[in-house]
């Protein structure tokens, strides 16, 4: 397995090596990680559908519930939708101001989970999001991380022996480590070809942390942000006559 950077890894995937993970940023003050909800940069959605599972390299629960698609009752042209691909999930939603014109926003990711021995609990470590803009074949790929990281050299991507991707932090809130999003046109070949991805960032004590990311349900999730899937009861002609009301 590559690994950029010369400095000590300690692998988060699966097990007791995601609880070590942890338990050291834990140490360090970390009382909250960040929940899918700092994406919002990329992808303006609830953290709801995200919440801890009991498996620390997988997304959330795959409920029925998280697969429908909602209308919003006081604004019944607004809807959200969401369904898993794997341990990836599509995320889309769409709302229509007041005499407005409808905007939505899409995008695909994964958050890896740890255990708390502290806390007895999965929580969340790493979110990594592929989103795109609507009208265009162009991906972006961003990532949080928890708070009291070092902000240099920044997020590692990577998967199979090839460089890594790194990303720029942009900013930190209470909650986790924003990565601004950059083209990932070079880093979703690579996921397309691969079973297994791997994230790197650093903790201000030096040590490194690397974890590892599942590429299963990849390639489809992907497919289905190109294809801008829709919930059960919306067709593309219903979503054409919101976005362009003129020509109801």
């Amino acid at each position: 397995m590559h690994k950029p950077g010369g400095s000590p890894v300690v692998t988060a995937g699966i097990g007791s090596a995601a609880s070590s993970v942890l338990n050291n940023l834990c140490s360090m003050g970390v009382g909250r990680v960040v929940s899918v909800l700092c994406v919002a940069i990329v992808l303006a959605v609830a953290a709801p559908l995200l919440a801890a599972t009991g498996h620390p390299a997988s997304p959330s629960p795959k409920s029925t519930a998280a697969e429908a698609g909602a209308s919003n009752s006081k604004h019944p042209d607004s809807w959200a939708f969401a369904k898993h691909y794997g341990d990836w999930l599509y995320r889309c939603e769409e709302s229509t101001p007041p005499n407005g014109t409808a905007t939505s926003e899409c995008a695909i990711m994964q958050q890896i989970f740890a255990t708390s021995k502290q806390e007895g609990r999965q929580l969340p470590l790493v979110t990594v999001v592929f989103s795109k803009k609507v009208g265009s074949s162009d991906h972006k790929v961003g990532a949080v991380a928890p708070v009291g990281i070092a902000l240099r050299p920044g997020f590692a991507l990577w998967a199979g022996d090839k460089a890594p991707l790194t990303l720029a932090f942009d900013f930190c809130r209470a909650d986790g480590c924003v990565a601004s999003p950059q083209p990932a046109t070079r880093l979703e070949s690579e996921f397309k070809a691969g079973k297994q991805a791997h994230a790197k960032f650093d903790l201000t004590n030096g040590q490194s942390v690397t974890v590892d990311i599942s590429l299963e349900g990849f390639r489809a999730a992907l497919t289905a942000l190109d294809g801008g899937v829709l919930p059960p009861g919306i067709d593309q002609g219903e979503k054409a006559k919101k976005a362009h009301p003129r020509n109801k």
